[in-house]
């Protein structure tokens, strides 16, 4: 498909199809057989990861099969921000920030974008304006690579999925439902009649049914079913000048107050968790504070039962989340108990309204700890099927949005507390 010389190109292939491979084996070969063939990658994620894909797709494969610097038919540059690779032809292969004023006063022969559905509408926009003049003096090719991203209108690769230009598309019917998708024995009929790493032996059924039982039927259909949502924005939640007005930099975190609540959020892979601490000050604002953030899940209980039993605090946690319901049973079982506040998709819905309403009206305080900081930065509306409610969730799969909710959650379980202390305060007077 490549070959035939389209000017914009989209391949929509599922996880562990060799695509990130084959397009690597695409670019190098061309830059090492055309003469002053200028081609580039990049990914729509962070710039610290395409630069690490392209360490390890690119760099490091080169380097191993051409151990001997001084016979590399090539040249291996790893300066930061500026990795490339260039070829005694005078071609040359070179990573680039997912961002148009990368590309912008340069030509290239070829252009690909790996990850394209996960971009922004915003950011889609942007890389299209830039790379696509880059072209003008050349017969460049604009490659748009990446499984199904969870909008449509506005999504790169669904753009290039859709029109008349070269396209490669492995995927499920897009009529397929999530019901079809949360029995394993049908989600294996449609997975097997498409997977092309499958069909040659790259995975397994075995794995593919591992990675199904920690996914939702949503986020399943579009990793390995190529099946875009219908999500109308996959914008930032809080917007950058709403969360940098409500920093505050101080020499030492604060002591939270005498009252406040904490919650925990657990990443739906249980790669990560944090702990957040919430609490209102005499004028209203809401303040949250990281209180501890790791990998993994299991210490969760462990520092929940410290906090609330040492301040006599509420602990909020997302029912629906597996992981989080695995660390409120072990708290139910600790002695002395910690008051815990169960957050049903209605609760955890409220408090993610709650958090982007305050942080709209310039209510929320936080304290720039930086793994709260690129939480708010990735920060996305999350859909829960059958519901019109919303939730908070990460803009790619990767990204880690607990330390947002929780604090949400935490929020909202202060505010609720209070609330019915207020109430039982008033009733006591009456009375």
């Amino acid at each position: 498909m490549l070959n035939a010389g389209q000017e914009t190109n989209g391949v929509l292939l599922p996880r562990q199809s060799a695509k990130t491979t084959t397009m690597t084996i695409v670019l190098v070969g061309r830059c090492a057989m055309r003469p002053k063939y200028n081609a580039a990658m990049t990914l729509t994620t962070r710039a610290s990861k395409s630069s690490e894909v392209f360490d390890q797709v690119i760099l490091t494969p080169l380097e191993d099969n051409f151990p001997e610097i001084d016979s590399r038919p090539f040249k291996i540059y790893r300066g930061k921000g500026s990795e490339h690779v260039r070829f005694p032809n005078g071609s040359r292969l070179s990573q680039k920030t997912a961002k148009g004023t990368s590309f912008r006063a340069s030509a290239y022969d070829a252009v690909w974008i790996d990850e394209a559905g996960e971009a922004t509408a915003e950011q889609g926009e942007d890389l299209l304006g830039a790379i696509m003049s880059t072209f003008d003096t050349r017969d460049g090719q604009l490659i748009s690579t990446g499984t199904a991203g969870d909008f449509r209108t506005g999504n790169l690769l669904w753009e290039a999925l859709e029109a008349p230009n070269g396209r490669v598309r492995y995927a499920m019917p897009d009529t397929t439902t999530g019901e079809e998708l949360e029995n394993w024995n049908s989600a294996r009929a449609l997975i097997e009649s498409m997977h092309p790493g499958l069909a040659c032996g790259l995975t397994t059924a075995e794995k593919l049914e591992r990675r199904w039982k920690v996914q939702s039927p949503e986020r399943f259909g579009r990793e390995y079913g190529g099946i875009f949502g219908t999500d109308a924005t996959a914008d930032r939640l809080i917007s950058a000048e709403d969360w940098e007005s409500g920093r505050i930099i101080a020499e030492e975190f604060p002591t939270p107050p005498e009252r406040f609540a904490i919650a925990y959020g657990i990443q739906r892979d249980g790669r990560a968790s944090t702990v957040v601490a919430a609490w209102r000050d005499d004028a209203g604002n809401a303040h949250v504070l990281s209180m501890k953030a790791r990998d993994g899940s299991d210490w969760v209980a462990d520092k929940v039962h410290d906090l609330g039993t040492r301040y006599r605090v509420p602990a909020g946690y997302d029912t629906i989340n597996r992981f989080a319901r695995a660390e409120a049973d072990k708290l139910e079982r600790a002695r002395p108990r910690v008051k815990l506040v169960p957050c049903t998709t209605a609760d955890v819905g409220t408090a993610a309204a709650l958090l982007v309403t305050e942080a709209r009206a310039g209510r929320v305080r936080h304290y720039d700890q930086p793994a709260m900081n690129e939480a708010a930065e990735v920060a996305v509306k999350r859909s829960f099927r059958g519901s019109a409610t919303w939730g908070i969730g990460p803009a790619h799969p990767e990204d880690d949005v607990s330390p947002i909710e929780a604090a949400a959650m935490a929020l909202r379980t202060y505010d609720v507390q209070t609330r019915d202390r207020r109430k039982a305060v008033s009733t006591m007077r009456l009375g």
